[in-house]
């Protein structure tokens, strides 16, 4: 069987017109070269090498068979260059889990993008909460996905990508309501409106709460944002936000706190297992997340 080196080793055979200065630029051994040629003519049954010459020279079933080689070699390179540039993101797939509290931040406008520059990528996205992505990346059934920090998991490469901070969403006529900001020890007595415990955003909350000295004092739980807005408003408790969303619906029913102390960031991040191969789509996604970064 003519195999692909043997045709490289001939081609640069002919171009240096040398066995020698073409083991130099293959950096292998004459001997090599010379072994890989006899089989070569072995294998089609004709001299390819004029031995004859006092040049170099190729015989005329030589010629033919050079003729064959840079063919075949050229069209290897063309397919694997077209191979290549499908990969780019002219094809392929890509599966993103986002969380439904970071999709309308942030996320949508980035997946519009990509949709636009990358038609024929065959992209499906997956709303979940923060807690299930990990479960998904880890099963294979999503390739990336959004968490929110802090995110800590030596397993998963994160690129944070979205920052904004959380703040207290208090009614109009709330003993609060003529405060710019608080500490957030100065809440431990008040009742709280709070997001289900399957959402990231709740854990890191919790956590921020315990490290204030108190358990938040839970009144109500909902997995939608807007009805603990609406339920804040009417002043059946307090509530954490994050900034963008209050900023988004433009709403004037509630009073915002800014948290001076503890600082409560809230930032989102991309992540992705450190064992998955990194795809083209995989990538051309980051980058377009990472735009104005």
């Amino acid at each position: 069987m003519v195999t692909h080196n043997q045709l490289v080793y001939l081609t640069e055979i002919v171009n240096q017109k040398s066995f020698t200065r073409a083991a130099e630029k293959l950096f292998l051994s004459q001997s090599t070269l010379s072994k890989s040629i006899k089989a070569l003519e072995g294998e089609l049954g004709v001299e390819i090498i004029n031995r004859q010459s006092k040049e170099f020279a190729l015989t005329e079933e030589g010629e033919l068979v050079y003729a064959y080689a840079q063919r075949v070699l050229n069209y290897f390179t063309s397919e694997t260059e077209a191979l290549k540039e499908r990969f780019k993101g002219v094809g392929g797939s890509l599966s993103v889990g986002v969380p439904p509290t970071a999709g309308p931040a942030y996320f949508y406008s980035r997946i519009y993008a990509f949709r636009q520059e990358y038609p024929n990528v065959k992209l499906s996205i997956e709303e979940t909460p923060s807690n299930t992505l990990i479960e998904k990346m880890e099963a294979g059934q999503i390739d990336m996905g959004i968490v929110l920090e802090p995110f800590e998991n030596e397993n998963y490469i994160k690129k944070p990508v979205y920052r904004s901070e959380i703040v207290i969403c208090v009614a109009q006529n709330h003993s609060l309501a003529q405060k710019e900001s608080v500490r957030l020890s100065e809440l431990k007595n008040e009742s709280f409106l709070m997001l289900t415990p399957d959402y990231m955003f709740r854990g890191i909350v919790d956590n921020y709460c315990r490290k204030a000295g108190f358990q938040p004092k839970v009144v109500f739980e909902s997995s939608q944002w807007d009805m603990l807005y609406d339920m804040v408003a009417a002043n059946f408790g307090i509530t954490f936000l994050p900034r963008w969303l209050v900023e988004k619906w433009g709403k004037s029913e509630v009073r915002i706190l800014y948290v001076e102390e503890p600082q409560m960031p809230w930032v989102l991040s991309l992540c992705y297992a450190r064992s998955r191969f990194m795809t083209e789509p995989m990538k051309k996604f980051l980058e377009i997340c990472l735009r104005g970064q």
